[in-house]
């Protein structure tokens, strides 16, 4: 092989084959509710609000371990009929519904709704808050952001009535 020259911020890629509808390379996603990049949308970190990421979100989302990561894309699985909390993030994101659907209400009070079914792609801008929705069958998409590292994604989450609710303050993380 010879080095890269004159190829920016090109290199090379690698090249997998795998089903994305398959089974097989999906691990459950797991949420922390004290990272830092999770924000609360009446201020401060997710860690001090008043709702329990981890048992509103875990076992909800699944991640793809097939996804190379060089393509900057996530692959995403969503349980069926599941709500995902009302966010926003920092940067514009795009989302490639693979199978299933997904409902998206987007807006400060959801003024827009889609439904976005296989081969169909919702786009984002940052900042403006949005929910999704799997069908009864779940969801399974790609979603990117054109940012590296991904660590710089930073998420609001709002209080709407989809969180499993902590019963009192947070004895890890300290309180506002």
């Amino acid at each position: 092989m010879t080095p890269r020259r004159g190829l920016g911020h090109h290199g090379q890629v690698p090249i997998s084959f795998f089903d994305l509808l398959a089974d097989e390379g999906w691990e459950p996603l797991e949420f922390f509710q004290g990272d830092p990049t999770f924000y609360w949308n009446d201020g401060g970190f997710i860690a001090n609000a008043p709702v329990d990421i981890a048992a509103t979100l875990d076992d909800a989302i699944w991640r793809s371990t097939n996804v190379e990561p060089a393509f900057r894309w996530q692959g995403r699985r969503i349980r069926p009929d599941f709500t995902v909390p009302k966010r926003h993030v920092n940067h514009p994101q795009l989302m490639i519904v693979v199978g299933g659907q997904l409902t998206v209400e987007y807006g400060a009070n959801g003024e827009e709704t889609r439904q976005i079914g296989p081969g169909e792609l919702w786009t984002g801008d940052a900042k403006v808050p949005f929910t999704v929705t799997s069908g009864p069958e779940g969801v399974t998409y790609l979603e990117c952001w054109d940012l590296q590292p991904l660590g710089l994604i930073e998420t609001t989450w709002y209080d709407d009535g989809h969180w499993k609710r902590r019963e009192s303050g947070s004895k890890t993380f300290p309180q506002p």
